[in-house]
């Protein structure tokens, strides 16, 4: 029985078209189905020929490629992060003509635990709001967002945590996005931080079950032991 390919590690790599490439290779060694133009059709992203011509060294990456391809690569949030900082550090060092533009940084950026976004529940919500497409920086209307689940002067008070230890940050245009997809905790939250949380989950569950009809409901969470 042939056994499956390993997955490239993107920190063993000169420079990221070398990744890109053993990335596509290892897509395909390891799902047979998988094909750039197929994805890119069903998915978006950007053009099949774009796609070989970096992979092929023809062309730099940039900043505008990083999420198109990380998606494409099936990146993990942490590999992503990596992507991003690294085309964009080539980038800055082949502009000033290093002869160091190639070389990776070495070690993936360490993951802090985070334990503090759950000392009040309100702060997971709040956070993902932002994604939501009618976010505005407003505890008002994130209140409806929420439909409700909490009151704005909580949300105010939040998004006040948020900033301030940097779970939301500002783009170039001004407008709060999260700081990373993911944040992680360790087994030191309090259990009776996790309990209000988890009961709020389940009473957002419930009231959406009494006020929503099946087509407009769209709330979702992972809970983890």
């Amino acid at each position: 029985m042939q056994s499956s390919p390993e997955r490239p590690d993107i920190s063993k790599f000169e420079n990221p078209n070398a990744f890109v490439d053993a990335m596509l290779r290892w897509r395909r060694a390891s799902d047979k189905k998988f094909n750039v133009s197929t994805y890119i059709k069903k998915f978006g992203c950007c053009s099949p020929s774009l796609v070989y011509l970096i992979a092929q060294g023809r062309r730099r990456l940039t900043g505008d490629h990083t999420k198109s391809f990380a998606k494409l690569l099936g990146l993990d949030p942490r590999e992503s992060s990596y992507f991003e900082k690294w085309v964009m550090l080539t980038r800055s060092q082949s502009k000033q003509g290093s002869k160091y533009s190639s070389k990776p940084m070495r070690a993936l950026p360490e993951r802090k635990p985070k334990n503090h976004l759950l000392k009040e529940w309100v702060h997971i919500y709040v956070k993902e709001s932002v994604n939501h497409k009618d976010f505005e920086e407003d505890p008002e209307v994130i209140s409806k967002i929420l439909n409700g689940l909490a009151s704005p002067q909580e949300i105010e008070s939040s998004l006040k945590f948020l900033i301030s230890e940097e779970f939301l940050i500002r783009n170039k245009e001004g407008k709060l996005v999260l700081a990373e997809e993911v944040s992680t905790t360790t087994k030191s939250v309090p259990d009776e931080n996790i309990r209000k949380f988890h009961k709020k989950v389940f009473d957002l569950a419930k009231n959406t079950l009494l006020s929503c009809p099946l087509e407009e409901r769209s709330t979702s969470t992972f809970v983890f032991c």
